[in-house]
């Protein structure tokens, strides 16, 4: 079993679960096993619900060729806008249009 990464704290678990790493030559792979009904919570990335019995694969990766991490290679889950925008972590798209539209 592998312990929770720094990076994605503070990972808030209703449930048992498990996080397992393996690492082959190439890549690193991280799984999520649950031993019960979870309810996982990101304060970035939102709410997960996931089924007891089942492993999911959790890799947080960057997307793009390039694998730093900046602003504009983060992916986000569609499903989770309305999450992010509820805790203001996001603007909306209206209020994004509207700063588009003011600029031109």
């Amino acid at each position: 079993m592998y312990k929770i990464p720094k990076f994605i704290k503070p990972l808030k678990a209703q449930g048992k679960i498990e996080i397992y790493e393996k690492k082959n030559n190439k890549s690193l792979r991280r799984y999520i096993k649950c031993n019960s009904d979870v309810e996982i919570e990101d304060n970035n990335l939102g709410i997960f619900k996931l089924q007891k019995g089942k492993i999911y694969l959790f890799n947080m990766t960057t997307v793009g060729r390039n694998p730093v991490l900046a602003r504009n290679n983060i992916w986000i889950a569609k499903r989770n806008l309305f999450y992010l925008q509820k805790k203001n972590k996001i603007k909306s798209t209206e209020e994004n249009l509207r700063i588009i539209a003011n600029s031109i």
